[in-house]
């Protein structure tokens, strides 16, 4: 690699950062090659750089975290109480908002609520009447515990 000089365009001198760079981006790229399942290192094949290996990588699982974002956010509007028991029911919201949040994919706390109560069913008409018709809603540790008193 060269530097171009300040004084011709034409005329360019050796970079010395050049072989430090080249040493350790080779035992960058070593490490994540070889710490790779062999279905995930194929997709590095022909990268040369840690940072085209690593660029690969983020592509593939970001879409994977959008599909699974999709999954998770469809689940959450699916939600719904059925015979499970209300704590159970809560454990499975929270889980989903839980996953949603480490793979930064989360809306607002809100949405987690709304889901909340519209999955609950008809037993609990009356409890999401009342939440609704009072803004604002409670935060989803308040309505937890709502349910759960509306619930005894």
């Amino acid at each position: 690699m060269t530097t171009a000089t300040n004084t011709q365009l034409a005329q360019s001198i050796p970079n010395p950062e050049h072989d430090t760079w080249f040493t350790v981006n080779q035992q960058i790229v070593s490490i994540l090659t070889t710490t790779l399942t062999e279905s995930i290192a194929q997709l590095t094949i022909g990268f040369d750089t840690s940072k085209a290996i690593w660029d690969c990588l983020e592509r593939h699982f970001s879409q994977k975290f959008v599909v699974s974002a999709t999954n998770l956010k469809m689940q959450l509007l699916d939600l719904n109480k059925g015979i499970q028991s209300v704590d159970e029911c809560l454990r499975h919201a929270k889980l989903i908002v839980d996953v949603l949040a480490f793979i930064n994919k989360h809306g607002p706390e809100e949405d987690l609520v709304i889901a909340t109560l519209h999955g609950l069913g008809p037993d609990y008409i009356m409890l999401r009447t009342a939440l609704t018709q009072n803004p604002p809603l409670p935060d989803f540790t308040e309505l937890r515990a709502r349910i759960i008193s509306f619930d005894a």
